[in-house]
């Protein structure tokens, strides 16, 4: 009736979106993108064989990370593919995933899985990482805030289980999608308005929509 609230002063309240049924589907999870280096699809820079090229972020939200992408400016014959590491002291330190590599990919971006999601911690720094036997030119830039690092390794040899790179500011454009896993990120995009209203007076208990 429009009279303000007097039976819960304190009371912290909240509504969660609930499926009308086992199989309804309610929840859809936004991607956070996180991306490193050059966004102008014109800037092009090669990239060495054999060397690990890597960036630093951190994680803005609590989430999963299933990919690595990157745009090829020119065909590549070759091979190339994505790591991703953990951070300790700002540097490049533990291998937690490799992805499938790609084999000669065409110009444009290519999209480098994970065989399994990866789970990261928010606030967390972390390093993506890309690697390939062939000299391959990548959107990218010279400066990257000092988030560049880059390690010599044959590309046949893998990815070293810890790293132990130095500073090199050139970066390629790399980008990854957090997939939170926190539902205060997620968004209702199919609710079909068929829940109900559940109330309790009572102190703590949960309302839900």
């Amino acid at each position: 009736d429009g009279t303000a609230p007097t039976g819960w002063p304190g009371d912290y309240r909240a509504t969660i979106l609930r499926p009308n049924g086992p199989s309804a589907t309610v929840w859809s999870p936004m991607t956070n993108p996180v991306t490193k280096g050059n966004l102008v699809d014109t800037f092009a820079t090669t990239f060495a064989p054999g060397v690990i090229y890597f960036a630093g972020f951190t994680a803005t939200v609590g989430g999963t990370v299933a990919a690595v992408k990157v745009k090829v400016a020119a065909n590549l014959t070759g091979k190339i593919n994505a790591y991703l590491y953990s951070s300790a002291s700002n540097n490049p330190s533990a291998l937690l995933a490799t992805a499938t590599e790609s084999t000669n990919p065409a110009a444009g971006t290519i999209t480098l899985s994970f065989g399994s999601a990866v789970t990261l911690t928010r606030d967390a720094g972390y390093w993506i990482a890309i690697h390939s036997n062939a000299s391959v030119s990548l959107l990218g830039t010279a400066t990257n805030g000092g988030d560049g690092r880059s390690q010599t390794v044959s590309y046949i040899s893998g990815p070293p289980a810890s790293a132990s790179a130095g500073n090199n500011n050139t970066v390629p454009f790399m980008s990854v999608d957090i997939t939170p896993i926190n539902w205060t990120l997620l968004a209702d995009d199919t609710h079909d308005g068929l829940s109900t209203y559940i109330f309790s007076p009572n102190v703590a208990d949960e309302e839900l929509l």
